[in-house]
């Protein structure tokens, strides 16, 4: 949940800054109250986000469409498993470090992490231990509130790229091999016998980075489909509210409307519904009191975060064309900022699609949720 966030902070202004220009935004006509619609936000669960809507506002829509968006089946997928037994580095993001103990050896944990301490990591850079434990033999972080203590096998990995991180350092093969030579080092320093063998040679390494920080502006793009108001006739709060109900998609996460994915592969929703219209969410009380009027319904998502994003593009469409028969306007099809008709929209995410699959990077993977 927190990358999805993350990405839609990092997108959705910027997508919708552009939608606003492309469709021309009518800023003098009032869309909500002068109050601060941000006074009196605060977290809060799921279940309590549902009783504050249902208490001022329908909790189901006048007639249910929802079969227009149905189900998706994702082939040849596995959903993440967060009980599963072994923790390992992904192998298509991280450099790995495989510190091989001869065979019945143990060594403490916190003698290990001793080792790769606040120094090690401030001059060869932010890493992560993860430790097999000699009581079970599955691989886990090293240091964790449950995690072992004593360990048979180390790993130790390093991010390729950090593509959220705008000052992420391009390590390069000097820096790699730097790495390598200080973890021998350690360990000849504290008599630890081991074979180090890295995932991939130093020069490989600098290459995948090199690649890796290039990748982001190839791929990584977001998905905007889009019904816009008929101008001088914004769409009205309540009716917004009924639509969304009807499509069966659930109002929640940062006051917008989700199409939930249950596969567990890919980020936790499909899809995403916002406004360019400020504050660019839906708060029930203020739709209640006839206070929200948008010049648009904007559904979007991440290409690379989302699972099968060719199918979730087709069923979108079909949202966008209901919202339109219920409410006018007109359908505006858009990757980032560029305009597109609906065919060849899908002929660039399948286009896509298949690049990150090739790079490592299915949609919607463990992987890609990691990197984007």
């Amino acid at each position: 949940m927190i990358g999805y966030c993350m990405w839609m902070q990092n997108t959705i202004t910027f997508t919708l800054f552009t939608l606003c220009l492309l469709a021309g935004c009518h800023h003098e006509e009032p869309s909500v109250s002068d109050q601060d619609p941000l006074d009196g936000l605060y977290l809060s669960t799921s279940s309590q986000s549902q009783a504050r809507a249902e208490a001022v506002l329908p909790a189901q829509g006048s007639e249910d469409v929802s079969h227009l968006l149905g189900t998706i089946t994702i082939p040849n997928a596995t959903a993440r498993d967060e009980e599963r037994d072994n923790y390992l580095p992904e192998e298509a993001t991280d450099w790995i470090v495989d510190v091989q103990f001869p065979e019945g050896n143990e060594f403490e944990v916190k003698r290990l992490a001793q080792l790769f301490d606040k120094s090690f990591r401030e001059e060869h850079g932010g890493l992560t231990l993860y430790g097999k434990d000699a009581k079970t033999g599955f691989w886990t972080y090293l240091i964790s509130a449950d995690g072992p203590t004593s360990v048979t096998g180390l790993k130790i990995s390093w991010d390729y790229y950090s593509a959220w991180n705008d000052d992420a350092e391009v390590a390069t093969a000097q820096k790699y091999q730097a790495r390598l030579q200080a973890i021998e080092s350690v360990l000849q320093a504290n008599s630890i016998k081991a074979v180090v063998q890295p995932n991939r040679t130093t020069e490989d390494a600098a290459a995948r980075t090199l690649f890796l920080s290039n990748l982001p502006e190839q791929v990584d793009r977001t998905v905007v489909f889009a019904v816009v108001a008929p101008e001088g006739k914004p769409f009205e709060g309540r009716k917004i509210w009924d639509v969304m109900l009807c499509l069966g998609l659930t109002w929640g996460d940062m006051d917008c409307f989700h199409w939930i994915n249950p596969t567990g592969i890919g980020d936790d929703y499909y899809f995403s519904v916002e406004t360019s219209t400020p504050p660019g969410y839906f708060l029930p009380e203020e739709i209640a009191m006839g206070r929200v009027h948008t010049q648009d319904l904007v559904f979007l998502f991440s290409l690379p975060r989302t699972a099968a994003p060719s199918v979730v593009a087709a069923r979108m469409r079909k949202a966008v064309e209901y919202v339109q028969s219920r409410l006018g306007g007109e359908i505006v099809y858009m990757i980032d900022d560029e305009q597109y008709e609906f065919d060849s929209a899908i002929q660039e995410i399948g286009g896509i699609e298949a690049e990150l699959t090739e790079h490592g990077f299915p949609p919607g993977s463990d992987a890609a949720l990691r990197f984007f």
